[in-house]
């Protein structure tokens, strides 16, 4: 009847209590996978309705403001016209430029 000793006995009696929980738990979700995703996801849901109504507020309003304005619809493009080749001119010929020595100075 010594403290340690019932502080023992109790602590491995939670233990293998909490084990074959998780072991009973394990081949509950084996055995219905979806069954338990979809609890999950409810409770998820559940938990987080708060910012999910905060979201979908800011969305609904900022969609229904006066701020708001939908896209405007494109134009349609007018049809290309092919541009016509311009006539060749005679060019004028280039204009010889002054040659300079390293130590001329352009005047």
């Amino acid at each position: 009847l010594q403290p340690s000793t019932l502080a023992t006995g109790a602590w491995e009696a939670a233990k293998n209590k909490g084990a074959n929980l998780v072991e009973d738990a394990v081949d509950a979700v084996r055995s219905r996978p979806v069954a338990i995703g979809g609890v999950a996801a409810a409770i998820g849901l559940f938990l987080a309705r708060d910012p999910i109504k905060d979201v979908a507020k800011r969305f609904y309003d900022g969609m229904t403001s006066a701020k708001y304005k939908p896209p405007a619809k494109p134009k349609p493009k007018a049809a290309r016209t092919v541009a016509k080749p311009r006539p060749r001119t005679a060019r004028k010929p280039a204009r010889p430029r002054a040659r300079t020595t390293k130590t001329e100075k352009p005047a």
